[in-house]
């Protein structure tokens, strides 16, 4: 017997919305990529637009922001239909959690705020996120910066293209031999630019005379490959990190708000939980209903791989927003909060093996 109904297209919803809040932070982000780097464009003293660059930044800028606004109503909108659908659901339904109450522990009791605790943390990862995204972004300034300083307060002198290599992965690079005080040098330009060369070709080497090792051309500005790599490393997780963290803090919000409504209940759960499989646990109340849940996308998941049966737990929440406690394990002693959904409603289980009771 069905304890009860199928929340499926309220799951659905709510996982539509997930989806429409991670790409509204992914485009706010782009968006304040774009706004940082055309405001230190336009403040910088000597900083030489390309042809055609404003227009494309500022295109990027309306494009990013009217996407990231769509994507952020579109997923509220998904979100209060969820809700509505829910609530008019709620009253022909039993809820996903035995009605009676149990007294619990200590220790148990404990975890209830500790889930707001994990909200907070990812609320922090996310302001990280963003200082990163902020160093890179300022990487790209600084070398930016670093490139016209050379350009301006640089010597100059001619020098021949020795040697050309256009690489498939990475950056492509010239060397180029030129003569500085009487010492004839080679250095190793990266090319940021899509110009050709050719052997023999003649440029114009502009170098630091207190430091030649600091070389680039009037095209290629040379910029530092570490601080490159770094810059764009930093920013593209950046740009994905922002969104997963704020949405993991507002899940973690949402299922501490859940269990402080439902409180927790006990049962014995098996447990599958496999590499790059979504852990499922099967729950059974002591009352006899059982509940089948998934693990939610989190860095909370099942402490240990493999199969397990027989594990005492405690169960909270609702429908998308559920935590299960598990034991840590041997190496430590405490409960382990992991994030699930109800993959289906509460159901009596038969004597026999927990198949379930059909009327």
């Amino acid at each position: 017997m069905t304890l009860g109904i199928d929340h499926s297209e309220p799951r659905r919803l709510r996982r539509k919305r997930t989806a429409w809040f991670v790409a509204s932070g992914f485009f706010t982000s782009v968006f304040l990529l774009f706004v940082g780097g055309t405001t230190y464009a336009l403040t910088a003293p000597g900083y030489a637009w390309g042809e055609g660059e404003l227009p494309i930044e500022i295109i990027m800028i309306v494009v990013s922001a009217l996407f990231a606004l769509f994507a952020g109503l579109r997923g509220r909108r998904l979100g209060d239909q969820a809700a509505d659908l829910e609530d008019e659901l709620s009253p022909y339904e039993t809820l996903w959690l035995p009605s009676d109450p149990e007294p619990v522990d200590a220790e148990v009791a404990a975890m209830t705020p500790r889930l707001r605790v994990y909200s907070h943390r990812a609320a922090l990862l996310c302001g990280a996120w963003v200082v990163a995204l902020t160093l890179g972004v300022s990487g790209f300034f600084l070398m930016e910066l670093l490139g016209q300083r050379l350009l301006d307060e640089g010597a100059r002198t001619v020098g021949t293209v020795v040697s050309v290599h256009d690489a498939r992965r990475g950056t492509s690079t010239i060397t180029v031999e030129y003569v500085e005080r009487d010492d004839v040098r080679l250095a190793i330009v990266n090319r940021d630019s899509d110009r050709d060369y050719t052997p023999g070709q003649l440029v114009t080497v502009v170098y630091d005379p207190a430091d030649p090792e600091r070389v680039r051309t009037l095209s290629e500005r040379n910029d530092n490959g570490f601080l490159t790599f770094g810059s764009y490393f930093l920013a593209i997780v950046a740009c994905i990190g922002i969104p997963c963290s704020a949405v993991a803090a507002q899940n973690w919000r949402r299922r501490h708000q859940a269990v402080l409504g439902s409180g927790w209940h006990a049962g014995r759960a098996h447990i599958s939980h496999y590499f790059r499989q979504v852990p499922r646990i099967s729950v059974t109340y002591r009352d006899g209903s059982g509940i089948e849940l998934k693990g939610s996308t989190s860095t909370h998941a099942p402490p240990a791989f493999g199969e397990v049966s027989d594990v005492p737990v405690w169960v909270g929440g609702e429908s998308r927003s559920m935590v299960v406690l598990l034991p840590r394990g041997r190496i430590r002693d405490a409960l382990h909060a992991v994030p699930v959904y109800a993959d289906g409603p509460r159901r009596h289980l038969s004597t026999d093996g927990g198949a379930p009771v059909t009327e």
